[in-house]
């Protein structure tokens, strides 16, 4: 039966409406996925995860005006793990819940750590999965964390994966209204993958959204790239929603971006993703002098 178990989670994993026939090779897997689930749980027991921050640039004043947050994990062994390569392992277990309470908490706190260095208007974006956000006890998660912190909800960006719009229309429309009734701004990420529904656009009070770095990083050798890229900064514009593009790298990209009425900008361009020491000392550099041209 075990075995059997192995053999239909493989047929699942290919595609479903398949079949896979056992092979020890799938016992071996299983045992690695094992062992990946208990280091990672281990992980988040012994409190090993870290946030680094990589800066969000206004393009009409060229300067910070955020930050977006990404996870880290300092493992043991393989050093400073970035988030691609565990957090489906997490989504899959459930244990994404957790670590996406310890997320929020950290970057709450780092909120408040950057006020007390003089930087009071910065906002924090944190990524946010839709395991996380279905989950029931998403909601009061959120305002513990918001209470117990003391940071301010308008200090909060919560970016929401394009395919959250896949889920019952109800119960995505009742979960936005009171994220946005605490004062969080509300961030669609991934925007031009999959099926993103105008109608929603409309109806859910969304602030933000971001172009996906896959059409960013096509701009301007790939016509297709830069016409769906115009095409969603106009949309937005015309819905009176910011535009962020992210994974900017290059400078003719990013002249294109302002070129065709982007808001904002984030990627390697201005700067990768830093710890707390170094997020400190890149924005006090940018006060005494731009960051583009």
């Amino acid at each position: 039966m075990k075995y059997a178990d192995l053999a239909m989670y493989r047929a699942k994993e290919v595609g479903r409406n398949t079949y896979q026939f056992f092979t020890p090779a799938m016992n071996i897997k299983a045992a690695r996925r094992l062992l990946q689930q208990e280091e990672l749980s281990t992980a988040l027991a012994d409190d090993r995860f870290v946030l680094h921050y990589q800066p969000k640039i206004d393009l009409s004043t060229e300067r910070v005006i955020g930050v977006e947050a990404f996870l880290r994990w300092h493992h043991p062994e393989k050093g400073l793990v970035s988030a691609q390569q565990f957090i489906g392992l997490a989504e899959e277990t459930g244990l994404i819940v957790r670590l996406g309470e310890v997320a929020l908490r950290q970057a709450c706190i780092q909120v408040q750590a950057l006020e007390r260095a003089g930087f009071e208007s910065l906002k924090m974006a944190v990524n946010l999965s839709v395991r996380q956000l279905i989950d029931p006890g998403f909601l009061d998660m959120i305002r513990q964390v918001i209470t117990e912190t003391g940071v301010s909800p308008e200090r909060l960006e919560l970016e929401m994966p394009a395919e959250l719009l896949n889920e019952d229309p109800r119960m995505l429309r009742e979960l936005l209204v009171s994220l946005n009734d605490l004062g969080v701004c509300l961030i669609l990420d991934d925007f031009g993958t999959g099926a993103c529904s105008l109608v929603a656009l409309q109806q859910l009070p969304l602030d933000v959204i971001k172009i996906d770095h896959g059409f960013i990083r096509d701009i301007p050798y790939n016509v297709s790239a830069t016409d769906v890229a115009s095409a969603v900064i106009a949309l937005a514009r015309k819905l009176h929603l910011t535009v962020v593009a992210e994974g900017v790298e290059t400078p003719q990209q990013l002249h294109f971006l302002k070129s065709a009425g982007c808001a904002q900008c984030q990627g390697n361009l201005f700067s990768y993703p830093l710890d707390e020491d170094a997020l400190i000392g890149f924005l006090i550099r940018q006060y005494e002098r731009p960051l583009i041209s």
